[in-house]
């Protein structure tokens, strides 16, 4: 079983639109140079979205890297490319329903509970690798729920933490599956992930 899981979102998207809902479309990173971030022995993992696959190979151009299918962002279906205040004047019961943290499924998308179960079910999957660390260049969205799930905190929480583009957060997993946060959002120097 795993002792440290390093959480990583994908550095800043090519969105057509900024700060609007991009679940499932597949948008490139923009044009940037970065670091190479050296860490001690670790299976690194990504998303299967294309902004997830560029900044891994960015990060770790010489690790060798696994596609997990399941840590793709949340299908926001109907509000894809829309800011919250388009969506909050189109769809008003959607977002009070949203916002009252029912069983909410986005408007021809994901229903919340299947993408909590699918995180949830990802997580549980990766803990059990032998391997002391594991890096899973991933979505805010996971991020957090994955937060959630280790910390023991209600999903509908989970907009309680912030997910930079590009940050790490490390997540210090014990054996009964639970865990603690070790770093949260972490940006910049990331010389920390030697030591682990």
């Amino acid at each position: 079983m795993i002792e440290n899981l390093i959480l990583v979102r994908h550095l800043k998207k090519d969105a057509p639109r900024e700060n609007a809902f991009y679940g499932s479309t597949d948008l490139p990173i923009l044009p940037i140079e970065v670091d190479e971030v050296e860490c001690s022995e670790s299976l690194i993992y990504s998303s299967s979205m294309i902004r997830c696959k560029q900044t891994a190979d960015l990060y770790f151009p010489s690790k060798e890297k696994s596609i997990i299918d399941e840590a793709k962002e949340c299908d926001f279906g109907s509000w894809e490319g829309m800011t919250f205040e388009e969506i909050a004047d189109q769809y008003p019961n959607d977002v009070d329903e949203w916002k009252s943290g029912k069983d909410f499924t986005f408007p021809n998308g994901e229903r919340i509970k299947d993408f909590s179960d699918r995180v949830e079910k990802m997580s549980q999957e990766l803990i059990q690798k032998q391997e002391k660390n594991i890096i899973l260049v991933t979505h805010a969205g996971v991020i957090r729920f994955m937060l959630c799930y280790f910390l023991g905190i209600e999903y509908t929480k989970s907009m309680a933490f912030n997910v930079d583009p590009g940050s790490f957060s490390c997540i210090k997993v014990f054996e009964n599956g639970m865990g603690v946060a070790h770093k949260l959002n972490s940006v910049g120097d990331q010389s920390w992930l030697k030591s682990l």
